[in-house]
């Protein structure tokens, strides 16, 4: 059985690097479509009771994580502007992770967690495409 012939002017390893060309950079794009960009402000580490930390200001920042050993502690997550020092989108539970977003708009923000109880924890902060 004979393959087809190329159109004119495309060979049969042209086509062949144009699919394997087009794979990758649609697995690419599919890799980074849910990528995270961000740090760990806090932690991983021992919380007493009351304890907090902050991060940084960044106006790139639309996720704050403060995620624990396990599910049942009581633990808090937010954003603070640098204009009004308000906090925004604040989360508070006793899930294993505590997630607040704050879709990006320019402003400048940080993240800040706070632990409500004694754990062990970490609060990572930064950029989700998700």
């Amino acid at each position: 059985m004979s393959l087809a012939r190329p159109a004119a002017g495309f060979s049969r390893t042209r086509i062949w690097r144009l699919v394997v060309t087009g794979a990758v950079v649609s697995a690419v794009f599919a890799a980074t479509a849910d990528a995270m960009v961000g740090y760990y402000y806090a932690g991983p580490k021992s919380w007493a009771n009351g304890q907090d930390a902050s991060s940084s200001y960044a106006t790139t920042h639309n996720f704050n994580d403060m995620s624990a050993s396990s599910a049942g502690y009581d633990k808090m997550t937010t954003f603070v502007d640098n204009v009004s020092y308000s906090w925004h989108n604040t989360v508070r539970n006793t899930a294993y992770e505590t997630i607040a977003r704050w879709a990006s708009n320019g402003t400048s923000r940080k993240g800040y967690c706070k632990a409500y109880t004694s754990l062990y924890a970490y609060c990572f902060v930064g950029n989700s495409n998700a």
